[in-house]
């Protein structure tokens, strides 16, 4: 079994803007229809397209931090900044990088993640549409089986502008549109933050290759057992396509990295595209509670898995 990965966040990201994307008009040619084309009609989302001219993005970051550091926008944390950066939120904004895919790389099975994306994205690869996103607080993962043969690829991501809504907490019963988004609502306005609405790819990205198996899922709980140890509850979700049954070592460190508790689970074969859950109980003993600020101490555990 191999996993393997490429970290796609810091430099090589590029980014431009566009008149967000249109419905075609009766008449659209007349000199008071005319519009600046979308990003996807200029072809932004293409291999070959020449993006030259475009200014380095920030990942993960915000737009507006590209375009802070391309001396095109002001800082909108002094005095009355923000005002000036909220045209960002009017237009279509595209990002784009290239990676190259290494040659030891061939036969795996490899996907592009996106840990969080603000807010409203498409994604392409080397020009072909992998799919839509409408969180921004969930992970995208796409599947490139026969899309990653060595050699150089081409990473496109669509933001749309986001939705209109005020801050308007509720009064008079009206309930504002951002609360029907998933998406960090305090940047429509707050009563401690005045508008500015985020755009931008906020969290991790990169391209994961594994062979026959991956950990899709990790869910950990514990609980005090009233007698100074606690109860661990576990579900770790596997997709296993290999003809074999695997194996999943789960170990449990405490705050001092040394062992607390562990077991073995055994993670049977399933279909292509198909997931297994297994769930499990582990008992530390004399275990280290989490206390509140200032009733006590905030020791963590750690849980590590490995499929063998």
């Amino acid at each position: 079994m191999a996993f393997k990965a490429i970290s796609l966040v810091g430099l090589g990201w590029k980014q431009n803007q566009y008149r967000a994307e249109y419905e075609r008009v009766e008449h659209e040619y007349d000199i008071h229809n005319l519009q600046m084309p979308d990003g996807l009609r200029a072809g932004a989302n293409g291999t070959d397209f020449d993006d030259s001219d475009w200014i380095p993005a920030v990942v993960p970051g915000d737009i507006r931090d590209g375009l802070i550091n391309a001396g095109q926008m002001p800082d909108p944390y002094v005095a009355r900044n923000s005002d000036q950066c909220r045209w960002v939120e009017n237009f279509e904004w595209w990002l784009r990088r290239r990676v190259r895919i290494p040659k030891e790389w061939a036969g795996l099975d490899v996907s592009l993640v996106f840990d969080g994306v603000d807010y409203l994205a498409s994604y392409y690869w080397d020009g072909e549409h992998l799919g839509n996103s409408a969180d921004m607080f969930v992970q995208h993962r796409f599947d490139l089986h026969g899309k990653t043969k060595p050699g150089w690829h081409v990473i496109a991501v669509k933001l749309s502008p986001p939705p209109k809504s005020s801050s308007n907490h509720f009064s008079d019963g009206a309930t504002p549109p951002r609360t029907h988004h998933h998406k960090m609502q305090c940047s429509w306005g707050w009563d401690w933050a005045r508008e500015l609405v985020s755009v931008g790819i906020w969290d991790d990205v990169r391209l994961e290759a594994n062979r026959y198996a991956r950990i899709s899922d990790v869910f950990v709980q514990a609980a005090p057992d009233g007698q100074g140890g606690a109860n661990v509850d576990l579900e770790v979700t596997v997709e296993n396509q290999t003809a074999e049954t695997l194996s999943c070592d789960v170990q449990i460190l405490d705050p001092n990295d040394l062992p607390a508790a562990n077991i073995k689970l055994d993670m049977p074969c399933v279909k292509p595209q198909d997931s297994y859950v297994k769930k499990a109980s582990l008992h530390i003993d004399d275990a280290r509670l989490w206390w509140p600020s200032g009733y006590g101490e905030q020791p963590l555990y750690k849980a590590i898995l490995q499929l063998n």
